[in-house]
């Protein structure tokens, strides 16, 4: 691979991380008890776009995450980046051991369960498995997605720090979700005040 090619690699790694981060955000912020109970009204008086919306958002973080480590050696993922650095020299040997390690005992777990729900449910569906018992076998919580979420933000960044000591800054979306929920409760409050509903 030339160094266009790897800076590609590089780019399409960070693109799949930044997407399943905005995505998960987003996800939580709609789906949250908490949020439930202070925009019901809103949430329901658009209820359809909503309900894709959190299931859109869901499916984007598990299929991002996935492939993010996956072991294809025909895809853009992290383990493939680590070792194409690693053979061209430009990662040092400890920092790729570091980086297997942490794979292996942190992240390998969290992404077993995205795998499953990506490999029965999402990107292909199960004959053998319903999606309730593709989510059972999984047992992941929304807490595990958004910590697989931060392992694979700190497993770029020790390549990406490893390599030329850069560091990467990432978009949030919570802020704009909620920003979104109140905007609209307030609209639905508005008309229906109007209204003398």
């Amino acid at each position: 691979m030339t160094e266009e090619e790897i800076e590609d690699l590089t780019s399409r790694i960070r693109h799949s991380i930044v997407t399943a981060s905005l995505n998960y955000e987003l996800w939580w912020a709609y789906r949250t008890s908490e949020n439930r109970v202070r925009f019901t009204k809103a949430m329901n008086e658009y209820n359809p776009v909503f309900q894709t919306a959190i299931n859109a958002h869901f499916l984007s973080t598990v299929v991002c995450l996935y492939r993010l480590f996956e072991t294809r050696q025909d895809t853009a993922n992290i383990p493939k980046l680590a070792k194409l650095l690693q053979e061209r020299g430009l990662i040092a040997e400890e920092v790729q051991d570091e980086l297997a390690a942490f794979i292996e005992k942190v992240v390998k777990p969290n992404w077993q369960k995205v795998a499953i729900l990506r490999s029965n449910s999402f990107a292909h569906d199960s004959l053998n498995l319903s999606n309730e018992e593709a989510f059972r076998k999984a047992e992941i919580t929304p807490d595990q997605l958004g910590d697989l979420v931060s392992q694979t933000k700190v497993a770029f960044e020790q390549i990406t720090y490893g390599t030329d000591r850069s560091v990467n800054a990432y978009p949030g979306a919570s802020a704009a979700g909620e920003r979104l929920l109140t905007d609209l409760q307030e609209i639905f409050d508005q008309r229906h005040t109007a209204r003398g509903l």
